[in-house]
């Protein structure tokens, strides 16, 4: 009896101890992101993001941004993007032009998590690229992680999109980004001055809010016509609650 105990020691302890191994060390991830099991390299993309080291790096670059499952492809940018490896920055632009929507929207948060001058720029340069005019989804999101900045630099691109863009998504989510940034200026003003009669209730709605947002006392009154004479109460409200964060200024 007292040998079959320590058999049975001994062979759970080196089971325990080869698992502990392998869930303590990156190796296994990095072999798994290579496996035909598609749920294993699932796993693997987003484990690897634990682990800062080169190899680890150069296999979410070299075999997890280039799977063929769109979330092994998306798990392998936020590890990228989690273990802030700047170095792969052009790898990760590249993902811009992925052909999932869903990719390029991950693209666009990481590029902003890495903190660098460059991915502004290169955010900036996606939005202007007449080739993804009719992708809105993945430019909405590149506004939308853009205007979390609050960077200035990116205001001139944003008017230009509330202005001259046929996509009303776009125009709204671009005014709403203005308002985001909350630059106080007399040109940001009349410019959302002049987008108050858009043919879209949403695009009215974030071009009201915003001039709510960076408007002072004169615009009250604007906001005040809109609240009681817009055919939409979702324009209404947001002209209202407008009003409200303008008395809120005024009153401190």
């Amino acid at each position: 009896m007292h040998k079959i105990i320590v058999v049975i020691f001994l062979t759970s302890f080196v089971f325990v101890t080869e698992t502990s191994i392998a869930e303590d060390t990156p190796n296994r991830y990095i072999t798994d992101l290579k496996s035909n099991n598609v749920s294993k390299r699932l796993i693997a993309a987003q484990k690897l993001g634990d682990y800062r080291d080169e190899e680890v790096i150069d296999a979410l670059v070299i075999n997890g941004l280039k799977d063929k499952e769109v979330w092994v492809r998306r798990n392998s940018l936020m590890s990228l993007g989690k273990i802030q490896a700047k170095k792969t920055l052009g790898s990760i632009l590249k993902c811009l032009k992925d052909e999932d929507p869903g990719v390029r929207e991950t693209t666009c948060e990481v590029l902003i998590s890495l903190g660098d001058n460059t991915a502004v720029l290169a955010l900036l340069e996606f939005l202007s690229e007449s080739s993804i005019q009719d992708d809105w989804i993945a430019r909405e999101y590149a506004i939308e992680v853009l205007s979390k900045t609050k960077d200035e630099r990116i205001l001139p691109c944003l008017k230009k999109l509330l202005v001259e863009d046929p996509n009303a998504k776009i125009r709204s989510y671009a005014a709403k980004g203005i308002g985001e940034i909350g630059k106080v200026d007399e040109e940001t003003v009349k410019l959302l001055l002049t987008m108050i009669d858009d043919t879209n209730q949403w695009v009215r709605g974030e071009v009201v809010y915003a001039l709510g947002r960076i408007g002072d006392i004169s615009i009250y009154k604007v906001l005040h016509l809109i609240e009681k004479n817009d055919r939409y109460p979702e324009v209404r409200k947001k002209a209202k609650e407008g009003m409200e964060m303008i008395e809120r200024r005024v009153t401190k």
